[in-house]
C-alpha cells in the first residue's frame, strides 16, 4: 500500500510539473490582451516527448549560446540541494534542541527573539547579512564562501535558509514540551523524585520529534520559496535561479517572452527531486535530535 501511495504521489507531481511548466505557454497575448492558447500548450507538451528521443529536450539556449542540460543540470541541482539540506537540517536540529531545553511555562525572551526572527522578511534578512558580510566580515579577512569558487555555498545564504526551519522547529518543540510538562505522567514522575534532566530525556524529548515530523512538508514548502530569493540575491548557481535566468530566454514567444517549456519541465522536476532528497535529510536530523534529547 505504501508503494502504491508513493507511485500515485509521483504521478500527481509529474502531472503538476507539466501543467505549471506550461502556464507561460498556455497564457499568451492576443490583440494586447491575455488569452489562453491550448493548442500551443499541447504542441509544447508533444514536442517535449518527441525531444526525449532525439535529445532536443535536453538542449537550451542562454542568449546566443546553446547548452546541454545534461552537462549543467547536476551542478545546479547539487547547489540547490545543499542550500536546502544543510541549513534545513541544522535549523531543525538546533531549533528542536532549543525549544525542548528553553521551555518555561510562560513566554520568555527566547520566544520573543524567535518571533522577531520569524517575522523578518527573507529579503530583508538576506540584505542585512550581505551588508554584514561586506562591511564587517570581509574587512576582517573572514571568508563567507564555503568551498572552492563557484561551489554555490555561502554562510550568509545558509543563515537565511536556516532561519525559518529553526523558528518553526523551536515553536513546535516549545508547544510539545510545554503540553507534555502538564501531563499526568510527568507530574507523577516528579512526585517520584525524578530529576528534570531525566524527565526531559524520557518524556519531553520523545514528544518533541513526532510533532515536528508531521510539520516537515510545511517547513520544506517555505524553504523552497525562500530558495528562489536566496539564490537570486546571492547569485548562487542553483535550480531556482536557473529557472528565471535560462528558462525565460529561449526562442518560444508568448505571454512571457522567450520561454523554454522543455527547460521549465526539467527545472520543476529537479525541484521535486530536491524536495524528496531534502525530506530524507531532515528526517535524519530529527532522528538525531531525538537521540540527543531522549537518549534513544
Amino acid at each position: 500500500m505504501r508503494a502504491v501511495r508513493a507511485a500515485l504521489s509521483a504521478a500527481a507531481a509529474l502531472v503538476l510539473v507539466f501543467v505549471l511548466a506550461g502556464a507561460p505557454v498556455l497564457v499568451t497575448a492576443r490583440a494586447g490582451r491575455p488569452a489562453f492558447d491550448a493548442a500551443g500548450f499541447a504542441a509544447a507538451f508533444r514536442d517535449w516527448f518527441r525531444g526525449l528521443a532525439d535529445g532536443g529536450s535536453f538542449d537550451y539556449s542562454l542568449g546566443s549560446t546553446s547548452w546541454s542540460l545534461l552537462d549543467q543540470a547536476p551542478k545546479f541541482l547539487a547547489v540547490s540541494v545543499a542550500n536546502l539540506a544543510l541549513p534545513g537540517a541544522a535549523g531543525i536540529f538546533f531549533g528542536a534542541l532549543a525549544g525542548a531545553l528553553l521551555r518555561p511555562r510562560r513566554r520568555g525572551w527566547s520566544d520573543r527573539l524567535v518571533d522577531g526572527l520569524a517575522a523578518t522578511p527573507d529579503f530583508m534578512l538576506a540584505l542585512a547579512l550581505q551588508v554584514l558580510a561586506a562591511g564587517v566580515l570581509a574587512p576582517l579577512g573572514l571568508r563567507v564562501r564555503i568551498g572552492p569558487s563557484g561551489a554555490g555555498l555561502s554562510l550568509p545564504a545558509m543563515a537565511v535558509m536556516a532561519a525559518y526551519p529553526f523558528c518553526f522547529a523551536y515553536r513546535a518543540a516549545v508547544r510539545a514540551s510545554r503540553s507534555t510538562q502538564g501531563a499526568d505522567f510527568v507530574a507523577f514522575a516528579r512526585s517520584k523524585g525524578l530529576s528534570e534532566g531525566a524527565i526531559l530525556r524520557r518524556h519531553v524529548g520523545a514528544a518533541v520529534v513526532p510533532a515536528l515530523v508531521d510539520e516537515l512538508p510545511v517547513i520544506l514548502a517555505f524553504m523552497q520559496g525562500t530558495l528562489f530569493i536566496v539564490e537570486y540575491l546571492f547569485a548562487l548557481p542553483g535550480v531556482a535561479r536557473f529557472l528565471f535566468s535560462a528558462a525565460f530566454s529561449g526562442p518560444r514567444r508568448g505571454f512571457y517572452q522567450a520561454y523554454q517549456y522543455d527547460l521549465g519541465v526539467f527545472v520543476l522536476a529537479g525541484l521535486c527531486l530536491a524536495y524528496t532528497v531534502v525530506y530524507a535529510v531532515l528526517r535524519l536530523a530529527l532522528a538525531l535530535a531525538r537521540k540527543v534529547l531522549a537518549h534513544e
